[in-house]
């Protein structure tokens, strides 16, 4: 795992460091992780980012750098809203397309919410 620190410009009044972690295998994602941003770059095969327990909250993007599967893992017990649709527990998503991203939000405790992506995400 290689951690880098990225800044975002977003005007002259407000300034940050997203944390960037490049994943190249199996990665559990936690509280302390969120606002978080997680690829996949430098992976020679399948990468999934497993969301531990949260809070109300937590939140993540991931993105493909590598033409590689990649799956989004809620944790067993809680949903996850797709599309517009809110799916039950071990149900995740997974996209293996280069430049495909998702931003995930934990809206309690046991629901999941992918508030944006790019094309070329379908549910586990």
């Amino acid at each position: 795992m290689v951690d880098y620190a990225v800044t975002v410009n977003m005007g002259a009044a407000f300034r940050t460091k997203l944390d960037y972690t490049a994943a190249t295998a199996n990665l559990h994602l936690g509280i302390e992780d969120s606002a978080g941003v997680f690829s996949n770059a430098g992976a020679a095969g399948a990468v999934t980012f497993f969301m531990d327990d949260t809070v109300a909250g937590v939140n993540y993007v991931i993105c493909l750098v590598e033409a590689q599967d990649v799956f989004i893992d809620p944790p067993a017990g809680t949903t996850i809203t797709f599309d517009g649709t809110t799916h039950t527990t071990s149900i995740g998503i997974t996209s293996s397309t280069a430049g495909a991203w998702a931003s995930v939000i934990a809206t309690s405790t046991t629901t999941w919410l992918v508030v944006s992506h790019s094309a070329n995400w379908a549910l586990i």
